[in-house]
């Protein structure tokens, strides 16, 4: 699961449900979400309170399968792409177009990057994609590998520094 920074974003609120922070939403879906359908389902569950900066998640399982999850004007979205790969930045995707025509030239230059394999990179070469697509206000870039779980992690734009890290996929307690 991972987040990203965008201009707005307003959760449903329905009486009668606990609110719970949006950073405490990676939280509870980190430790009670098997897969992209269990977490799509825990969220439906609480209010999600945005703060500042407004944020929307993308969540994917060891299956490959994946979703982005946005908050606007009241409701849930979940966008779900038609390739076999997923691309978030720090834009709207809800109702706005996506892929190698997308109005973010960040989302465009990974997506053109990815569709140039199909979607089949591997880590270094989906880090080098995101190198090229960073901004001087880039805080993170992360590639996760969802069938190994390996993590690579830039920081501040330093991609010659990339941090992994290896979760366990073989199940059982956290």
């Amino acid at each position: 699961m991972s987040m990203a920074a965008i201009p707005e974003a307003m959760a449903p609120a329905s009486e009668g449900k606990t609110t719970i922070g949006e950073i405490q939403a990676i939280r509870l879906l980190l430790d009670y979400a098997e897969d992209v359908d269990e977490a799509l389902t825990l969220l439906t569950e609480y209010n999600v309170e945005m703060t500042t900066p407004p944020i929307h998640y993308m969540i994917a399982d060891r299956s490959g399968d994946s979703v982005v999850v946005e908050y606007l004007r009241g409701e849930m979205h979940v966008i779900k792409e038609e390739t076999p790969y997923q691309v978030m930045t720090n834009f709207v995707i809800q109702g706005a177009q996506t892929g190698p025509d997308a109005p973010c030239w960040r989302h465009r230059a990974v997506h053109r990057g990815l569709e140039g394999f199909n979607g089949a990179v591997s880590g270094g070469e989906a880090m080098d994609l995101l190198s090229e697509a960073s901004q001087s206000s880039t805080i993170w870039s992360i590639v996760y590998e969802t069938s190994t779980g390996k993590i690579h992690v830039a920081m501040g734009c330093n991609y010659e520094r990339v941090h992994t890290f290896s979760l366990n996929m073989t199940g059982g307690s956290p």
